[in-house]
């Protein structure tokens, strides 16, 4: 029983360790990820923590400060990108 269990467990591990993953990567995908840029990625997290809390119990009247400040900018950046990319 021991010898058949140990055969067992030898025939997966040997499955395993020559078992490989072939990722097939999508070209419109990869080319959409190499034009995002990490100082941007940065810019828009530094204007994010700007606003201070986005906690929907904020105040929504004020406009450089909380949840209403931090929505328009959100907006904003979504009416550029739809903008530069024609809609």
């Amino acid at each position: 029983m021991q010898k058949l269990l140990l055969l067992f467990l030898c025939s997966i591990l040997q499955h395993l360790a020559i078992g490989q993953t072939i990722i097939h990567r999508d070209a419109a995908i990869e080319k959409m990820v190499k034009e995002v840029s990490g100082d941007s990625l940065q810019a828009y997290i530094n204007a994010m923590v700007s606003f201070g809390t986005r906690n929907t119990l904020n105040k929504q009247t004020e406009n450089n400060k909380g949840i209403a400040a931090s929505r328009d900018y959100v907006l904003s950046k979504f009416n550029e990108f739809a903008k530069q990319s024609g809609g």
